[in-house]
């Protein structure tokens, strides 16, 4: 598909395995876009398969066509994930998504998964900060054996204010992503330090290591069977277009309970190399 010059500002960047044009008519919602997807600006961009708009009045174009929904309180960033996070994937048969994040640390790649609020971006962070290479902290898609990240920059629960933040929010963007209610309005932190960002992961060409997350009041790590690993990739499936256990096979699978982030992954490397 190809598009004709933009007369309006715009940004181009990699969602997965497309390329997506984001225009914005307001240079300040631009700069917004910019912070969010700030990983994925350093990827070579693909082909462009669509183009979005942020009007003047903060509404969502997809193509030429409006998606937004009549509202007081218009969050044109959230609608935007939600286009290519949700709406465009789960019109894809031919890819396998999950919710989940993923990086390579020495020499294997690590799928972190768990519920909403298990500690994926906390512990993405945590694997950045030691020099794992970055492909996302909550969706990745498979097609024809590789991984492609959402690579956003890694952002954590909303805040209901910014008065007391807490300690491991130190360093995040707090200005940037903001999501307007009625009577409040929610910070998005984004950690801006992403270090190496990758395209893609080939997965035949690495061990695939699963790490099932949790929150509890203590760090202890625990090594599963091949059984509870399907259930921990079973649970982490979005929409499903290929057979999961084909493609990550069976390997490593550790379930980490953490209270304190840093202690736990080093809890958790050091189990790791223990057993390799």
């Amino acid at each position: 598909m190809s598009f004709e010059v933009s007369v309006v500002p715009y940004v181009d960047f990699a969602a997965g395995d497309e390329g997506v044009r984001v225009e914005c008519m307001d240079a300040q919602q631009l700069g917004r876009v910019r912070a969010l997807w700030a990983p994925a600006l350093t990827l070579p961009c693909p082909a462009i398969a669509t183009r979005l708009l942020i009007d003047d009045q903060q509404r969502l174009w997809v193509d030429g066509v409006c998606v937004s929904r009549p509202c007081d309180h218009p969050c044109p960033l959230a609608e935007l994930q939600q286009e290519l996070v949700v709406r465009r994937l789960g019109q894809r048969p031919e890819v396998l998504v999950l919710h989940a994040a993923l990086l390579v640390y020495q020499g294997r790649a690590a799928l972190l998964v768990g519920h909403s609020g298990a500690g994926k971006s906390t512990m993405t962070r945590q694997f950045v900060q030691a020099g794992a290479s970055y492909v996302t902290d909550d969706c990745v898609i498979v097609k024809a054996q590789t991984a492609y990240g959402m690579a956003r920059s890694i952002h954590f629960d909303p805040l209901l204010t910014t008065d007391q933040v807490p300690p491991y929010l130190a360093g995040c963007d707090l200005t940037s992503f903001h999501i307007p209610w009625p009577h409040r309005v929610e910070v998005v932190p984004l950690w801006p330090h992403y270090g190496e960002v990758l395209p893609s992961v080939s997965v035949p060409n690495l061990p695939w290591t699963v790490v099932a997350l949790r929150r509890g009041e203590v760090d202890h790590v625990a090594r599963l069977d091949a059984a509870d690993r399907l259930c921990h990739l079973h649970g982490a499936v979005v929409t499903t277009g290929l057979e999961y256990q084909g493609e990550f096979g069976f390997g490593a699978t550790y379930e980490l309970t953490w209270h304190d982030p840093a202690q736990a992954f080093d809890l958790l490397t050091r189990t790791w190399d223990a057993i390799s």
